[in-house]
């Protein structure tokens, strides 16, 4: 009349089910997959790595290559010799970076002995370049000093004070 029951077929269902998400959290576990959304300090000294910071934070980083994204507020102590760095929050940046790109949408004040980069920066700065060749295009307010040989674009208001002793000749 009625087929049969099994008893067992309830409990199979979780125990899978169950099973199947111990195996994601130790697959998760075993990759490493880190997510930061909340306040964090962080002192990191990578030489190379990919970082996604969406809280507050403030970093002090000596990483020799990495690409860096970050959308919080944020306090920055970089020795960086290349990378590329997105920066959408308020910043101020101590950088010794040898090659990088920079693009920087916040206020920012910065101290950078490049050898050779692109800076693109359209918040209001304050820079003293110690670069030797690089590409600068800066569109806010600006104070430049030292650059040894570069094409610099200057859109905002700016003032130039140039120590060098190599010019195109």
């Amino acid at each position: 009349m009625f087929p049969p029951k099994n008893e067992n077929s309830f409990v199979s269902v979780n125990a899978r089910a169950l099973m199947a998400k111990r195996e994601r959290e130790s697959a998760n576990a075993a990759a490493g997959e880190e997510e930061e959304t909340g306040e964090a300090e962080e002192e990191e000294g990578s030489a190379a790595g990919e970082e996604e910071e969406t809280g507050e934070a403030e970093e002090e980083e000596g990483s020799a290559a990495g690409e860096e994204e970050e959308t919080g507020e944020a306090e920055e102590e970089e020795g960086s010799t290349a990378g590329e760095e997105e920066e959408t929050g308020e910043a101020e940046e101590e950088e010794g970076s040898a090659a990088g790109e920079e693009e920087e949408t916040g206020e920012a004040e910065e101290e950078e002995g490049s050898a050779a980069g692109e800076e693109e920066e359209t918040g209001e700065a304050e820079e003293e370049e110690g670069s030797a060749a690089g590409e600068e295009e800066e569109t806010g307010e600006a104070e430049e000093e030292g650059s040894a040989a570069g094409e610099e674009e200057e859109t905002g208001e700016a003032e130039e004070e140039e120590g060098s002793l190599l010019f195109l000749l």
